[in-house]
């Protein structure tokens, strides 16, 4: 899913310099060192920059030229450059070499796709993880506000059995489901069902 350079922008403006989400900061901690990880949908790289400050090598795409620009000029800023390699692409168009990354995060990413582009991202998921490695991320449940949107074709939303279904050939660290209202990130009230998932590939 692609936003217009305003609501971007909006997005960007809120988000920047807001602390690594928790959840990756919890899935970084299992590793015993730093490894290899990929970033889906990076937004301003804050995630991004706690995994090259703790040593890690990262991979981040994101559909949106602004984000990709965003995170690489952060990232050189705190001359934490050269672990970073970003990638301007869809889901669909993401290529990850087997067997080739330790933590893979998307960080309220993935829902913003077709039912074909998640089923394609997620095998690509699935074979780019080592032995040991770990996803960590979102998805959405099928009462999120956005779910039930007509306008919003690019997303794609899940039952519980839906989540426990895909999740079945991974070892599940953490799987919390939230069914609430909030807020978004630019401060518009909504209905949250979102999947918070640590998933270690066994």
């Amino acid at each position: 899913m692609t936003f217009s350079t305003h609501d971007l922008r909006r997005f960007i403006d809120a988000t920047v310099g807001r602390d690594a989400r928790p959840l990756l900061l919890q899935t970084m901690g299992h590793f015993d060192g730093p490894g290899h990880a990929v970033d889906l949908g990076c937004g301003p790289g804050n995630d991004v920059l706690a995994l090259l400050a703790a040593g890690w090598t990262v991979d981040a795409f994101d559909v949106h030229a602004l984000a990709i620009e965003t995170t690489a000029a952060r990232a050189a800023e705190r001359g934490l450059g050269d672990g970073l390699r970003t990638t301007i692409a869809r889901f669909s168009e993401v290529e990850l070499a087997p067997r080739s990354a330790d933590l893979i995060h998307a960080g309220f990413s993935l829902p913003f796709t077709t039912a074909d582009e998640f089923r394609t991202i997620w095998r690509a998921i699935a074979d780019a993880l080592r032995d040991g490695g770990r996803f960590v991320g979102q998805l959405f449940g099928v009462n999120d506000t956005w779910a039930k949107d007509p306008d919003r074709q690019e997303l794609t939303a899940f039952t519980r059995r839906d989540v426990d279904a895909l999740l079945a050939p991974f070892e599940v660290e953490h799987l919390e489901e939230v069914d609430r209202d909030g807020v978004t990130a630019t401060g518009t009230e909504k209905h949250w069902h979102v999947f918070h998932i640590i998933a270690k590939r066994t």
